[in-house]
């Protein structure tokens, strides 16, 4: 026994230290089946929580222990039992011993071998993680379920058999069957990326099911609504085969105009749905996402997976693309609304995770030749590449789905001009139906009320570019309009963002002098 004394056990992940101002508030947006359970702190009616790290997650039921699953189970039946002495038996899975038993003496009956094997088999469960049980109405009969991880996926149908010496027979084996994938296991790994990339990040997580036939995403909505507007930026995860007439993208873009004009609640949308096994559908057969002229500004389809490591296991186990959504909302999150995630100083994603990369449909990065990956950027897609003569791994850039020539053609561009947006509408709002001083003898404006409103506009946008958000702005009010008559009040703001380094050209060559 230990000596008395009072020990302290340090958590992790509960303070979840928050940040100055909003710009790093996200949502994730998940769906699951019509049939699957709610996680344990979620339900029909209470589908929206607020999380300040993975571990509130997980408290919450979304694991990434596989618990969630429906474990596949297999059995095999023993016709026979030894008479002699010295005799073997054994079960295996894919060729595999997990359970073995020697008798020196004669089992008494074929349920008595049975019984030896389940003991054999769960002794040996934190090894290879089966488990198994005598059949409750068939006492000869094993019955063994799947170690986690093998749910519904591409494991399921493994081979179970049996072997055995000394008269020990065993009939035709029942592969594994009637596993369900853990519907939370995605969202989990997605949560995890996210406060990986951003350790203060702050996420409300979303739980919807999918619907019977069209999505119009209506949800990121009620998820917006539901965090008063805060949200900056959103990840939305489908399970759908991504659909090549654009229809997600626009209906996505749609709901983000729709928040940003009619709710004053504006929010970048990063996307990602299943893009393996999809028929048709390659790397080089994906749409032209530049090829909107006004539609898409408001969401960018992230394609960008792990090809080593959690991300890879998950693709494996669903079949289904994973993508890297959730460290591209971390990163958003994590930078000032004029940076963009591509920087390969500030934003390395590499990590046990992402290190070794690949694409939505299981093609490796190295496999993707160099102009193709050309064509996918053009096409403005955002995925993770490697840079030569540096470590780790870096998004290619911050495409939004729309024409390159638009202004907002990248997220920062759209996070800029919606912070700028949100922070003076916060200004001007409490002078609604407030007066407006005209000039007596001119009949225009006074200067007084034309610098007051300047003032006030100007206050967030200096802000902003104290803060390099912004390099410059400028605010015009025309003294000369008739608030009188329209009892409106124009004003025009201009802004300067901040450039980004795309391309970097160095003109290099021998020189007899330096002059």
């Amino acid at each position: 026994m230990a000596l008395n004394d009072v020990t302290f056990v340090k958590g992790q992940g509960g303070l979840g230290r928050p940040l100055d101002g909003e710009d790093h508030i996200s949502g994730l947006l998940y769906y699951i089946g019509t049939s699957a359970a709610w996680p344990s702190g979620f339900s029909i009616t209470d589908r929206i929580k607020l999380i300040f790290s993975l571990e509130e997650a997980e408290a919450l039921g979304i694991k990434g222990d596989y618990s969630n699953e429906t474990k596949a189970t297999g059995s095999v039946t023993v016709s026979a039992a030894s008479t002699g002495t010295n005799s073997t038996a054994t079960v295996l899975v894919e060729g595999v011993a997990i359970g073995s038993v020697t008798f020196a003496t004669a089992p008494a009956n074929a349920a008595a071998v049975a019984t030896a094997l389940v003991s054999a088999i769960n002794t040996g469960t934190t090894t290879h993680g089966f488990t198994a049980a005598v059949d409750g109405t068939v006492p000869e009969k094993i019955v063994v379920t799947a170690k986690p991880g093998i749910g519904n996926g591409p494991y399921t149908g493994i081979t179970l058999t049996a072997s055995g010496t000394g008269g020990n027979t065993f009939g035709s084996p029942v592969d594994f069957a009637g596993g369900v994938d853990d519907p939370f296991i995605v969202l989990w790994y997605h949560i995890k990326e996210y406060f990986r990339v951003q350790s203060k990040g702050v996420l409300y997580v979303g739980i919807f099911r999918s619907p019977a036939s069209t999505w119009t995403f209506s949800e990121l909505t009620t998820l917006q609504t539901t965090a008063d507007g805060t949200i900056r930026q959103a990840g939305v995860f489908v399970p759908a085969d991504f659909a090549t007439d654009r229809s997600q993208i626009d209906t996505l873009h749609g709901v983000a105009d729709d928040l940003s004009t009619d709710s004053k609640k504006p929010l970048s949308v990063l996307f990602a749905s299943n893009m393996s096994g999809v028929s048709g559908l390659t790397l080089t057969s994906l749409p032209d996402l530049s090829a909107s002229p006004t539609t898409g500004s408001y969401v960018s389809v992230v394609i960008g997976q792990d090809g080593n490591g959690i991300g890879k296991e998950l693709y494996t186990y669903t079949g289904k693309s994973i993508t890297c959504l959730g460290a591209a909302l971390g990163a958003v999150s994590r930078a000032k609304v004029s940076e963009n995630i591509g920087w390969v100083k500030n934003f390395n994603l590499s990590e046990a995770e992402l290190d070794v990369i690949a694409f939505a449909d299981g093609t490796s990065y190295r496999d993707v030749a160099e102009s193709q990956l050309g064509i996918l950027n053009d096409r403005h897609y955002v995925f993770l590449r490697k840079h030569i003569g540096i470590t780790g791994s870096y998004f290619n850039d911050s495409h939004t789905a729309v024409s390159e020539a638009s202004d907002y053609a990248t997220i920062e561009n759209n996070r800029t001009i919606d912070k700028a947006i949100r922070s003076i509408r916060t200004f001007l709002v409490p002078e609604l139906n407030g007066p407006l001083f005209v000039d007596p003898t001119a009949g225009t404006l006074s200067e007084d009320t034309v610098a007051f409103f300047q003032n006030l506009a100007s206050r967030p946008l200096e802000q902003m570019q104290r803060d390099q958000e912004l390099s410059g702005f400028q605010v015009i009010i025309n003294p000369a309009q008739d608030v009188l008559t329209t009892s409106k009040l124009l004003i025009v703001v201009k802004l300067i963002p901040v450039g980004v380094a795309r391309q970097i050209q160095v003109n290099i060559g021998f020189t007899v002098k330096i002059s």
